[in-house]
């Protein structure tokens, strides 16, 4: 995890996590502003040598700040909606653009470049908690061909998603899946069935294409195994019919059978119920329509949830779930198990004895057990 969440992730405490939509014409307006420097940031940086040439120098730095002006400017917009949708990827997003101008600025072209391609997970990870509502086209990165030739299939798709062409991205991942099934790994898969399910929650696609690959995986016997798990969780969901039961207890259900909440520790088997169970909380976290105690046990259920999903280093937001578990109601049991887990996690990213604890997060462990401790002395 970076340096700076540590810190910054568990200080945004009035911040709430709604997985909402991008209706708001403002909003939609400065995020074309930000993507369209992305658009002429990405194919400069496909090569090493494009990115620090000092031809390019120039005009990259100068995309870097209007990129650095107009994530500012979404910050505090997304801040001040009624909704309050999108703060914590915006907010990583400001951050990540300000350690990538230090990094550029400084001619530490190969870190900046790391950190430009690592920053798009944020607009990835938001984008695949929203809504699969129309947005158009969505929004496209313009890559020549010759820069095509340094990315892969899979790269292409990822910056699909990123500008919200979730429709393009399942073609792009399915095309590249079938081109040598026997080459991949089931980490191949993570975003394809993040979009297809928490997003689109299209069931019947997922499983139709896997089984349409399993006869070409007979030699890739450990990814057979795991696709055809999740054919089998696939179909187990669909009697579920999560449609017409919509609700905590089915996502409840479906964690158990993921092995999340239960004593045993779950496996990649579980993917499919896990991204189900999160597409639920999601959306009941956009209706608004939670008492105190369901939103403590939703925001519980997330972020244990999101622990299992996160797969990247880049972005890691479950302790803001149960951060948010716990101001959500601090006396109900979810609050009191959100501490332990908040401290649990901490307790791992300092695993060197001699390593101090940062003075802002402890400061925030100690305000949460107080928020919790005063509300059962009531």
């Amino acid at each position: 995890m970076k340096n700076f969440q540590k810190i910054i992730l568990l200080s945004l405490a009035p911040l709430v996590l709604l997985g909402s939509s991008i209706q708001n014409s403002d909003t939609r307006k400065i995020m074309h502003s930000v993507f369209a420097s992305v658009n002429t940031l990405l194919p400069l940086s496909v090569k090493l040598e494009d990115f620090s040439n000092p031809k390019n120098v120039g005009t990259i730095k100068k995309q870097l700040t209007i990129l650095n002006e107009n994530v500012g400017i979404l910050s505090k917009h997304v801040a001040s909606t009624s909704n309050e949708s999108n703060k914590i990827a915006a907010l990583n997003l400001a951050y990540d653009i300000e350690e990538l101008n230090a990094l550029y600025k400084s001619a530490d072209y190969a870190r900046a470049r790391y950190v430009l391609h690592g920053l798009t997970e944020n607009c990835v990870n938001c984008h695949t908690r929203l809504k699969n509502e129309s947005v158009g086209q969505g929004l496209q990165v313009h890559f020549s061909e010759k820069n095509k030739l340094g990315l892969t299939g899979f790269d292409l798709a990822h910056f699909m998603v990123m500008g919200r062409r979730f429709d393009d991205a399942l073609n792009a991942y399915e095309a590249e899946f079938r081109r040598d099934p026997s080459t991949l790994d089931s980490q191949s898969f993570f975003e394809y069935m993040r979009l297809a399910i928490r997003v689109k929650f299209d069931l019947k696609r997922v499983s139709n294409f896997l089984g349409s690959l399993s006869r070409d995986l007979q030699k890739n016997v450990e990814l057979y195994e795991v696709l055809r798990n999740w054919q089998m969780a696939i179909a187990d969901i669909e009697k579920m019919n999560v449609p017409r039961n919509f609700n905590l207890a089915t996502a409840e259900s479906l964690l158990k059978k993921a092995g999340v909440i239960n004593d045993y520790p779950s496996d990649e088997s579980g993917l499919p119920y896990l991204l189900s169970a999160s597409h639920i909380f999601h959306t009941l976290l956009d209706s608004n329509k939670n008492s105190p105690e369901n939103l403590s046990e939703i925001y519980y259920l997330l972020g244990c949830t999101e622990g299992y999903l996160s797969m990247t280093s880049w972005i890691r937001d479950q302790d803001l779930y149960f951060e948010q578990s716990i101001r959500a109601n601090p006396k109900s049991k979810w609050a009191r198990k959100s501490l332990v887990a908040i401290m649990n996690n901490f307790q791992l990213d300092y695993t060197e004895p001699s390593e101090p604890i940062d003075s802002e997060v402890q400061a925030k462990l100690k305000e949460l057990r107080a928020l919790i401790d005063n509300a059962n002395k009531k």
